[in-house]
């Protein structure tokens, strides 16, 4: 899964955006809301329908007995007859523009896209694309894996940890039902360093069995863009 998300990646068209004042803060919300009406397991049309409305047709057609965007799709796999596609959709805005990225998958050997896959980040002007939170990690020595979200705020400047950079997750189980990897979820944050350029990237896993994020330094999850 890690790898589909770095190859989805690829083609993400990077552009600058800030997050500045009441109206953006009003889009941000907006955006998550969407991105959260999206469930794992919706087909195709459902999502299209949930995020274009009654015009849902006017983005859909068929292709070889699929229904699939009328949009070129990223990529596109066949493994063993489970078929993926992947979808890069560009959010333009003044205040937030954002990018989501959508994979659909097909239970073996049958015709219909199920949504299995699915990230939002959120665009900045930085060397890897994604917006760069106001925030600066004081202490990143500090940084442990499995630190949750309230301790790691302890090693960043401000009351809360600010505005996320990267949602993405996963979840395989309408399509596969036994898989060793059958959902995920993730959020990256990207803070300043104190007293230097760099950029710290800082990956929360969602533990199920705690039911809360935690600090997550041992997956790779890759950040670079290509235009």
């Amino acid at each position: 899964m890690k790898r589909i998300l770095c190859v989805l990646l690829i083609n993400v068209l990077c552009i600058s955006g800030t997050l500045e004042g009441q109206a953006a803060s009003k889009e941000a919300l907006q955006i998550k809301q969407e991105y959260k009406t999206l469930k794992f397991g919706m087909t195709l049309t459902e999502v299209t329908k949930t995020m274009y409305g009654k015009e849902y047709r006017k983005y859909i057609k068929k292709k070889d007995g699929r229904v699939v965007f009328t949009k070129k799709p990223g990529t596109t796999g066949n493994e063993q007859g489970y078929r993926s596609l992947g979808y890069v959709l560009d959010r333009p805005s003044k205040n937030l523009p954002t990018t989501t990225l959508l994979e659909f998958s097909t239970k073996q050997h049958q015709k219909t896209y199920y949504l299995t896959q699915k990230a939002l980040y959120y665009q900045g002007d930085t060397e890897n694309g994604l917006y760069e939170n106001s925030r600066t990690v004081v202490k990143p020595s500090a940084l442990r894996h499995g630190m949750t979200e309230k301790q790691l705020n302890q090693l960043v400047t401000g009351k809360k940890l600010g505005q996320v950079s990267m949602y993405w997750s996963w979840n395989v189980s309408s399509v596969i039902k036994k898989s060793s990897m059958k959902n995920g979820r993730y959020k990256i944050y990207q803070f300043h360093q104190s007293h230097s350029k760099k950029i710290e990237v800082i990956t929360l896993s969602y533990n199920t069995q705690k039911k809360r994020y935690e600090v997550d330094t041992e997956i790779g999850i890759s950040l670079k863009y290509e235009k």
